[in-house]
C-alpha cells in the first residue's frame, strides 16, 4: 500500500525533502514509521516517535488525511490506500524533542535579567 507523506519545520532538512512515497506493509501510523526506518534517516524517525516507548508514542503532531492522529487512535490510527499522512514537530510544549541544540540568551532590561529586578513595564504595584 502506498501513503503519501509530507513533512514540515525542520523535518524536511532531516529527510533531505519534503515529500515521500512510503510502501507500508501494516496500515497504521505505526506501520508507516517502521516502513520509513528503511529509508529515511534515523534522525528523522527519532523526531517523529519513540518506538522504543511501551507504549510507542508519537512526539510530532501527526494528521492522517487532515484529521489529528490524537483524535482517532494515535500511533494506530489506520491508513487507507493513497492516503496522505503530514507530520509537523511540536511548536510549545508537548513531547517532541528537537534535533538541534537551544540556546537562551537574557537580553537587558527584559524578564529574567537579574540585574534589573524592578522593571518599570512590570512594576504596576509599589509600595508607598
Amino acid at each position: 500500500m502506498l501513503v503519501k507523506v509530507k513533512l514540515y519545520g525542520h523535518l524536511p532538512d532531516l529527510a533531505g525533502k519534503k515529500e515521500l512515497s512510503v510502501e507500508v506493509n501494516e496500515p497504521t501510523v505505526r506501520g508507516l514509521l517502521d516502513s520509513m526506518r528503511e529509508v529515511c534517516p534515523q534522525a528523522l524517525i527519532a523526531d517523529l516517535a519513540d518506538l522504543g516507548s511501551d507504549p510507542p508514542e508519537l512526539l510530532s503532531l501527526a494528521a492522517v488525511d487532515g484529521m489529528a492522529t490524537f483524535y482517532a487512535e494515535g500511533i494506530n490510527t489506520a491508513l487507507k490506500e493513497g492516503c496522505e499522512v503530514v507530520f509537523m514537530p511540536a511548536l510549545a510544549g508537548g513531547a517532541c524533542r528537537p534535533s538541534f541544540p537551544r540556546r537562551r540568551e537574557s537580553r537587558p532590561g527584559g524578564l529574567g535579567n537579574s540585574t534589573n529586578s524592578t522593571n518599570s513595564r512590570y512594576s504596576i504595584l509599589s509600595s508607598a
